[in-house]
């Protein structure tokens, strides 16, 4: 069966993107970084219409959000990471 990729994240740079690529490989995620090209498109600040997308497969989305909650790239997440669980008294 083959699993859905799902969209985690959306960058202004493909080096914002490549950074956060390395980090989720880095947990064992496998991810895919598409419109990587786009930013050469001479917007302003080499913004890309719609970003630099950065894809994971479903079953490993809440992984994901968690693995780069604590990076420069939550900013960018489309998706909430989950809360660090609350140590009780």
């Amino acid at each position: 069966m083959e699993e859905e990729l799902v969209l985690l994240a959306r960058f202004d740079t493909p080096f914002e993107a490549e950074e956060a690529r390395i980090a989720l490989e880095e947990e064992g995620i496998e991810c895919m970084i598409s419109d990587e090209l786009t930013g050469d498109a001479g917007l302003p600040g080499g913004a890309s219409i719609g970003g630099v997308k950065l894809y994971v497969l479903g079953v490993d989305l809440a992984r994901s959000a968690a693995a780069l909650g604590d990076t420069p790239a939550r900013k960018h997440l489309v998706v909430e990471p989950p809360e660090a669980e609350a140590t009780g008294p």
